[in-house]
């Protein structure tokens, strides 16, 4: 909560066609989480702790909610990831990041030794709903939280650009048969650096 080193909130579309996502996040799951165990601040093992948070769902028109509190409990995440069923249709991408902000007990500590991350995936335009998204990644700068967007699919402008706005980066998730989550050299190198 309040005191992690590092927190990392995950916001997954469940709208119809991203099963293959919520599958995706299931097996790289314990990945991630090792990746992150490697974390230190000068030179001890960081706090580490992983939310996730479902949007797009057919219950309450698509609304965000907790699937998991912050936690590294790999088992009951992994079983509650693979719990979901992805059958809505409204993918509002500034209210889940708003609601993770929101929701979350984000580290509130005033010093450089914090990561704080937010991935948010989904696979249709970024620019949906009530909340406008560049008002939510302004609040996530504000408030020292890093954004990166995964589009499912193809390399997606809007989706990078959204990133950008959140200081992140704009990923991307191949939807075929063998696609798989991974963790990349790149966000490697970033989680498990020494953070000064």
């Amino acid at each position: 909560g309040y005191n992690d080193d590092v927190q990392v909130v995950l916001a997954l579309d469940a709208s119809g066609s991203m099963d293959r996502l919520f599958l995706a996040v299931a097996n790289s799951l314990e990945e991630l989480l090792r990746t992150l165990g490697e974390c230190r601040v000068n030179g001890q093992t960081a706090s580490v702790n992983v939310g996730i948070v479902v949007y797009g769902h057919s219950l309450g028109d698509g609304a965000p909610y907790e699937l998991t509190p912050f936690s590294l409990e790999l088992e009951k995440m992994r079983d509650k990831v693979r719990s979901v069923n992805c059958d809505g249709v409204y993918e509002n991408c500034g209210e889940a990041i708003d609601f993770a902000l929101k929701h979350y007990p984000w580290n509130k500590r005033k010093r450089r030794q914090l990561l704080k991350v937010l991935f948010i995936a989904g696979n249709e335009s970024f620019d949906q709903g009530s909340v406008n998204y560049r008002d939510a990644m302004a609040a996530a700068r504000e408030q020292g939280i890093i954004v990166n967007t995964i589009h499912c699919g193809e390399p997606n402008a809007e989706w990078r650009s959204a990133a950008r706005l959140g200081g992140g980066e704009g990923l991307t998730f191949a939807m075929d048969e063998s696609a798989s989550l991974e963790v990349n050299d790149t966000l490697r190198g970033e989680l498990i650096e020494e953070l000064y």
